[in-house]
């Protein structure tokens, strides 16, 4: 069931896709442009489709994943937006072999509160929701489902004394959530020894930040240097 229900919601979202007009995946506050990021969500609500993001990592019990996630985001007011967030899975382990699916089915429902075009702030909150038992367990997704408050901010460094008018152009984006199970153990059954054993179901803190240099904010508010148009429109960023 739950592999007939992802698979349709990717094909719903790359459907979605294809009739959608482009949007933009930046966050605009004044004269300040906080693109969007790989791993650290900008503070901003929009309509956007981010697809596919591939990673590709090795986990602490030596496993090797890849994951390739979308993401479409949809406004409902000026203000507030949903997101629709899907994974897709594959899974390696030593000696085990390897396993493929779809995690958990996520949603975020985002309200901006804060968009200061004359201090370049942006502030959002969050509530991002893992829907437990919509995934396979083959590659990890929990049977419990997961909520993480999260709040969001940006900040331009535009108000910096002209005496710094080089430092201008740096911004910062930083997210905190706190991640907390809907159910507080997790009991799984031991077959050979006949045994329940219930586990506890982690809490965490989630975190990120980003550190970015914005060349369109230096050649508009600060210089212009005469680069090449497409240095002007670079953003270096450090997650």
């Amino acid at each position: 069931m739950f592999r007939s229900r992802s698979l349709l919601g990717a094909l719903v979202l790359l459907l979605v896709y294809g009739l959608a007009t482009s949007a933009s995946a930046d966050c605009i506050v004044g004269n300040r442009i906080f693109p969007g990021m790989l791993s650290v969500d900008d503070p901003c609500v929009d309509d956007e489709f981010q697809f596919p993001i591939i990673a590709s990592f090795q986990n602490s019990d030596a496993s090797e994943e890849v994951r390739i996630s979308g993401e479409l985001d949809k406004t409902i007011t000026n203000n507030f937006a949903v997101d629709i967030i899907e994974d897709w899975v594959h899974l390696h382990v030593p000696n085990l072999g390897g396993s493929a699916g779809f995690d958990n089915f996520g949603t975020s429902f985002k309200y901006q509160f804060v968009n200061d075009a004359e201090e370049e702030l942006d502030m959002a909150a969050a509530l991002v929701v893992d829907w437990g038992g919509t995934g396979s367990r083959a590659v990890g997704a929990a049977p419990f489902t997961t909520l993480t408050p999260t709040w969001y901010a940006g900040k331009g460094f535009g108000f910096l004394p002209q005496s710094m008018k080089f430092l201008k152009p740096l911004g910062v984006t930083v997210q905190l959530g706190y991640s907390f199970p809907t159910e507080s153990s997790t009991t799984t059954f031991d077959k050979l020894a006949g045994l329940s054993t219930a586990i506890s179901n982690p809490q965490f803190l989630v975190w990120g930040g980003s550190l970015q240099y914005s060349m369109p904010y230096l050649k508009s508010m600060v210089a212009d240097f005469g680069f090449p148009h497409f240095i002007n429109y670079l953003t270096p960023i450090v997650e």
